[in-house]
C-alpha cells in the first residue's frame, strides 16, 4: 500500500530523543491548536487559553459632578451594567462604577484610578463602551490591549485523545480537555511563514492578528522567548522545530 509523501514534521510533536523534555498539564478553556502557543495568567496554575487583547481601559474626559453625570452606563463584552448616577464625589462615583461593572462577571478584574476605569477579562477579548448623561457630560474613550497578567505557558503538544464531535478537534484541543505544553525540549511548532525562520536564531510568539499564537523569527512587536530554531520543515509546510526553555514569560 502506498502512502505517498508523508510529512516530515507534524505540529505539536516532540522532536528527537526527548529524555530531557519537561511538560506541564493544563485544562483548555477554549480551543487550542497543536503546535501553537498556550497562555495563562499569573496565579493560575490550572488553565490554558489563547492570547487575547483582554484589557479595556476607559478614560473619561472630566470628573463626574452632580450636573454632568445624572446617569452613567458601561457595557463590557456585550454585558450592560445597571445605570448609576453621581454620588457625593467623583471618587465615590468611580468606586460605585467599579462595583457595578464587577457585578457583570466575578472573573473579571475591575479597578479605577482618577478618571480611568480598567477591566481585565481573563481568557476573553475585551471590548467596552460608555455613555454618560448630563449637562456637558464627560465622554469615555475605550482602549483595548493585553493585560500584564498574561504569561506564556509553552507550545501545545499533540497527543492521542478521545474523539469528539467538535469540529477541528483533530487539529487541537477543545474546551475543558486536558492538554500538555512543553516547557523544555524540542517540539515542532506552527510558524507564520517559513521564510521568516532561520536555524539557530531567536524565536518569537506573535501577539496579535490572525497569526496570534504562532511562532516566528521576526521580532517587531512580538514576544521574545528563551528559545531558538533548530530545524525547518521542507516544502510548503509552515512548521519548524524549536528548542525551548521557557519559564512562564510575561507578555507585557
Amino acid at each position: 500500500m502506498e502512502y505517498g509523501n508523508i510529512s516530515q514534521l507534524s505540529a505539536g510533536n516532540l522532536y528527537g530523543a526527548q529524555r530531557g523534555a519537561v511538560t506541564e498539564p493544563y485544562v483548555a478553556r477554549e480551543p487550542l491548536a497543536f503546535g501553537k502557543c498556550a497562555f495563562g495568567y499569573v496565579g493560575d496554575g490550572d488553565n490554558a487559553v489563547a492570547i487575547h487583547d483582554d484589557k479595556v481601559v476607559i478614560t473619561y474626559s472630566a470628573d463626574f459632578t452632580a450636573s454632568n453625570a445624572t446617569a452613567i452606563d458601561v457595557t463590557i463584552n456585550g454585558k450592560v451594567m445597571g445605570t448609576i448616577a453621581f454620588n457625593t464625589s467623583h471618587d465615590i462615583t468611580m468606586a460605585d462604577l467599579v462595583v457595578a461593572v464587577q457585578a457583570l462577571d466575578g472573573a473579571w478584574k475591575v479597578s479605577a484610578t482618577g478618571r480611568i476605569l480598567t477591566v481585565v477579562t481573563p481568557g476573553e477579548t475585551a471590548s467596552g463602551s460608555t455613555v454618560v448623561t448630563g449637562s456637558s457630560a464627560p465622554t469615555g474613550t475605550p482602549v483595548v490591549s493585553q493585560s500584564a497578567d498574561l504569561v506564556v505557558l509553552g507550545p501545545v503538544l499533540k497527543a492521542q485523545k478521545a474523539p469528539t464531535a467538535v469540529a477541528g478537534s483533530d487539529e487541537g484541543y477543545v474546551e475543558n480537555e486536558t492538554l500538555e505544553v512543553l516547557v523544555e525540549g524540542y517540539i515542532t511548532v506552527q510558524v507564520d511563514d517559513i521564510a521568516n525562520v532561520i536555524i539557530n536564531t531567536p524565536v518569537y510568539v506573535i501577539k496579535t492578528g490572525s497569526d496570534a499564537g504562532k511562532f516566528t523569527g521576526t521580532s517587531g512587536g512580538n514576544l521574545a522567548l528563551n528559545a531558538s530554531f533548530h530545524f525547518i520543515a521542507d516544502g510548503a509546510q509552515n512548521l519548524a522545530v524549536i528548542r525551548i526553555n521557557n519559564m512562564k514569560e510575561a507578555v507585557s
